[in-house]
């Protein structure tokens, strides 16, 4: 069962903005990414990013509010660093981290730094549905 009391609270000056709440994807694979846009509803609003690199000034962004981290789209010294600036520009924001293989030392790392959901390749499409469908069905303000 999906606990969405997990999810980091949205800050009122988010809230209270009239901005669409933002999900930035970073990620190359084009299944997921189609998945994602798929899952999404009105009025959220799907940015795509192929690496980590723009992400410091894109996360300062209030309206961002889910971040979807591929590590397959990241090199090995970016996956730790970009779920660091995630937590820290934009706190607000719940974190998806798909991972390329399971290893238990990366899944304790990376739930350790308050990533709201973990997975691993080969991807459940129904879990990832039923996460995203429970995202994008939070109220916007």
């Amino acid at each position: 069962m999906l606990d969405l009391e997990t999810l980091p609270r949205v800050p009122a000056s988010a809230r209270k903005s009239n901005r669409k709440p933002v999900a930035l994807v970073f990620s190359r694979d084009r299944a997921l990414i189609d998945r994602v846009v798929a899952a999404s509803r009105p009025p959220w609003v799907v940015e795509v990013f192929d690496d980590g690199r723009s992400a410091p000034r894109r996360l300062i962004d209030p309206a961002v509010r889910l971040a979807i981290v591929d590590d397959e789209a990241l090199d090995a010294s970016e996956r730790g660093w970009l779920v660091d600036q995630i937590r820290k520009r934009a706190p607000h924001a719940g974190i998806v981290y798909v991972a390329a293989r399971h290893e238990p030392e990366l899944e304790r790392a990376i739930r350790g730094s308050g990533v709201f959901y973990y997975t691993s390749r080969p991807i459940e499409e129904d879990r990832v549905h039923r996460v995203l469908d429970a995202v994008f069905a939070q109220p916007a303000a």
